[in-house]
């Protein structure tokens, strides 16, 4: 998806947040954070999904029977580990072949793409934790067909259900781009730079499922899996500093912090020296 597009659709949401900061800073309570406010979907014609022929589609069920669609990318090395894919917000399994080529082409993995529920090319409605429990579901769907466990690669909201997977599931490697740290931290980031600053004093109240999928730096704490986290230093909707945060709290021995100059959200872009860091770290694994 462009950029533009991307930034548009996830404008709708923080100004739904800034009207609910209003109505609150006007009664004097927290602001509620709602799902509603924190997911972005986009859906795509099925048709799309079984036009590309050479991409392999499949269909996991989840646990309600909810049909989770999505394509395998081939790499060019049969031995390398697959790559199962976690997309960001607004984003979709077709927007993400960009990376998927990437990832052939330079690590030679096969790459697993696959949408939501209420996203692209699923079906069902949105659901923070449903979306948890899916992506554990796809994991073991993909884990049986893969040569060994796979690398977890989320971006932005998608790298908080990596880190969830990663948590409940053996990995080979954990990458995540643009990495939140906290629900209450990335509130209160777009707070203190994106509302006046008489509003500097709300206090957001998200609900339980979003305070859960986005305390990212507590869950990754168990996490012993290599992991490398990506971020760049013009993020003006994830600071920078919320992906050090997450790289300090890993578990892991082995974990790497890149810095990518000049990246903003939610731009993937690894034709770069950061690129080249991913690289080497996965062909350390």
């Amino acid at each position: 998806m462009q950029p533009r597009r991307v930034l548009r659709r996830i404008g709708i949401g923080l100004a739904a947040f800034a009207v609910s900061a209003g109505v609150a800073f006007a009664a004097g309570a927290p602001v509620p954070i709602v799902e509603p406010m924190v997911l972005y979907p986009r859906r795509v014609p099925v048709t799309t999904w079984r036009a590309h022929r050479e991409l392999h589609p499949f269909v996991v069920r989840a646990r309600d029977g909810t049909a989770l669609r999505g394509w395998i990318v081939d790499g060019t090395n049969p031995r390398a580990p697959w790559t199962l894919t976690f997309t960001g917000n607004a984003g979709t399994a077709e927007s993400m072949l960009g990376i998927a080529m990437w990832f052939a082409r330079r690590t030679g993995s096969t790459t697993v793409l696959w949408d939501y529920r209420g996203f692209g090319f699923s079906d069902g409605h949105t659901s923070i934790a449903r979306t948890r429990d899916d992506a554990v579901r796809v994991y073991d769907a993909v884990r049986a067909r893969s040569p060994g466990t796979p690398v977890l690669y989320g971006h932005s909201f998608g790298s908080t259900i990596a880190v969830h997977v990663a948590g409940v599931r053996p990995c080979r490697a954990l990458v995540l781009h643009a990495v939140p740290s906290s629900a209450d931290q990335l509130f209160s980031d777009f707070r203190d730079h994106h509302l006046p600053w008489f509003m500097h004093r709300l206090r957001a109240a998200p609900t339980n499922a979003v305070r859960e999928d986005f305390d990212v730096a507590r869950e990754i704490r168990s996490v012993r899996a290599p992991t490398i986290v990506l971020h760049g230093t013009a993020d003006a909707l994830i600071p920078f500093a919320e992906g050090r945060v997450v790289e300090a709290a890993a578990g892991a021995r082995n974990k790497r912090f890149v810095a990518l100059p000049g990246v903003t959200h939610p731009v993937i872009d690894y034709e770069t020296p950061g690129g080249a860091e991913l690289v080497a770290f996965l062909a350390a694994v």
